[in-house]
């Protein structure tokens, strides 16, 4: 079992091109003359056009498209379980929104087991199967996906103040 830790933007004067190689573990069994062809249907798959800007500097690249090609990168490596801690916290509506769809497509496409760290509760009650609510470092609720159709945000946090009252 390996773990992969990649962080969104990296080195804002490396290319889109190098952070992928920099992480040339993801593309390991291809051939180096195709590694740029690879990279480049990688990225189309993301629907931003970042394959026609393999050059372009991380730091030109709005915090939108980095992320996408944060997860992208992540999810090259296979792994086993996908951690996302706070991925659309620094965004725009829009572009948070833009990450969430492209989030769920790779999660549904790589059939991936993803634990989400957000603050956001539109985010905690639109997505997963189950969400946890955890103060001061415990579980304190376990929702399941039927319950949380049910549920507003204001339920929900609720259910994170009646825990932080308590002093759960």
């Amino acid at each position: 079992m390996s773990a992969t830790i990649i962080a969104a933007g990296g080195n804002p004067a490396t290319s889109i091109a190098a952070a992928f190689l920099a992480g040339a573990g993801a593309f390991t069994g291809i051939i180096n003359t195709k590694l740029p062809d690879e990279i480049r249907k990688r990225l189309a798959t993301l629907g931003m056009g970042l394959e026609a800007r393999m050059r372009t500097k991380a730091g030109l690249l709005s915090g939108g498209q980095r992320q996408a090609i944060s997860i992208l990168m992540a999810v090259c490596e296979q792994p086993l379980v996908l951690l996302l801690d706070e991925h659309t916290a620094a965004l725009g509506p829009r572009a948070s929104r833009q990450i969430m769809e492209l989030t769920r497509a790779i999660i549904r496409e790589h059939n991936l087991t993803t634990i989400m760290v957000t603050h956001n509760l539109n985010h905690a009650l639109e997505n997963g199967d189950r969400t946890i609510v955890m103060s001061r470092g415990r579980i304190v609720h376990e929702i399941p996906r039927p319950r949380l159709d049910t549920m507003t945000i204001d339920d929900l946090f609720a259910l994170f103040h009646d825990a932080q009252q308590k002093g759960e």
